[in-house]
């Protein structure tokens, strides 16, 4: 006789998802990853070829806040949660088992803050369509990737729901061109340090071009 293995059913993630007034949040998206990933251009182009044993699971949280991915590959996972109107959650080195559910008690989403300003040249006219880009200062309280914008009509620009934290902030011209150098001095002579609170915005206006 041949023995029938059954394929294992693998293990799941459960959670709560709540708002700072605890709250239930519905619609929230949930997204399981390699514990690794990153959400950069390198890690989209390669797509399937990451190389990587965990599932890539996508579930949206139900009216009481609650959702389950089953079906996940035992591994290491980073789990994603993004809520309109919150700061991005990101938590890694989740670990399924199979056959076990994994469970993370109740998740709670902060708005954050927000980081504003202008891009003016050195006349103080306002330049449209500067690239301006936030990143963490020093070590990340959480898991927190660099953030790019545009400036818009009079050279404003926001990044909003910011965890809060420790942040640099850096613009450059609309299109450097051949001048890529340019680009690289006008992050280095525009760059400020803010402090992001929750529920507060930081003003920062920044000076480019030579």
């Amino acid at each position: 006789d041949t023995a029938e293995v059954e394929a294992g059913k693998g293990g799941s993630i459960k959670a709560r998802i709540v708002d700072s007034d605890g709250n239930p949040i519905q619609g929230a998206l949930v997204s399981t990853h390699d514990n690794t990933w990153t959400d950069d251009a390198f890690t989209r182009a390669l797509g399937d070829l990451f190389p990587t044993n965990a599932t890539a699971k996508k579930v949206r949280s139900n009216k009481n806040g609650r959702f389950k991915i089953d079906g996940l590959t035992p591994e290491n996972y980073q789990l994603r949660i993004q809520a309109s109107g919150h700061s991005r959650f990101i938590k890694t080195d989740v670990l399924v088992g199979e056959g076990r559910d994994t469970d993370l008690g109740t998740i709670r989403m902060v708005a954050g803050g927000a980081v504003s300003g202008l891009v003016v040249d050195k006349a103080g006219q306002p330049i449209v369509g500067a690239r301006v880009t936030l990143r963490v200062d020093g070590r990340p309280v959480s898991v927190f990737e660099p953030r790019e914008t545009k400036s818009s009509g009079g050279g404003k620009y926001t990044f909003s729901n910011v965890p809060a934290g420790n942040y640099k902030v850096m613009a450059m011209r609309a299109d450097p061109g051949d001048d890529v150098f340019g680009g690289l001095v006008d992050q280095q002579r525009s760059e400020q340090r803010v402090s992001v609170r929750e529920g507060q915005e930081a003003k920062i206006d920044m000076r480019i071009g030579g």
